[in-house]
């Protein structure tokens, strides 16, 4: 993968899962979203990615950084969240910032992003 190259912004998503080309009822979900994978160049000083369970220091973990530097690379996803009415933005009553203005506060937990007709056995 010659991760120590890089190419400074280099990737690439796949957005087949997003917006209105995708049957979001088959599915049972709404929403979408995109698969990604990019490459910034895997620095040495910063870059180390090691198995599950590899000590983080001494002899061991120095093999396994040479054994798994050029053998890793990230893959992440960006999903929807739909509007819920107990997902919302407030005011803090207790936390305010340097001048005296209340910061604010969100309160949010996931939710099932489910097709209103899905099956109960996918929700």
């Amino acid at each position: 993968m010659n991760s120590f190259m890089g190419a400074g912004a280099l990737g690439t998503t796949m957005d087949d899962f997003n917006g209105d080309n995708y049957d979001f009822e088959k599915a049972g979900y709404i929403g979408g979203g995109g698969i990604s994978c990019s490459n910034s160049g895997a620095r040495p000083i910063q870059s180390h990615p090691t198995p599950h369970g590899t000590p983080s220091w001494g002899s061991e973990w120095k093999k396994a950084v040479v054994d798994n530097y050029d053998h890793a690379t990230s893959v992440g996803n960006q999903g929807a969240v739909m509007a819920y009415r107990q997902n919302y933005l407030s005011l803090d009553p207790t936390y305010t910032d340097v001048f005296g203005r209340p910061l604010m506060r969100m309160t949010f937990d996931f939710q099932d992003n489910c097709s209103p007709s899905a099956p109960v056995s996918q929700i």
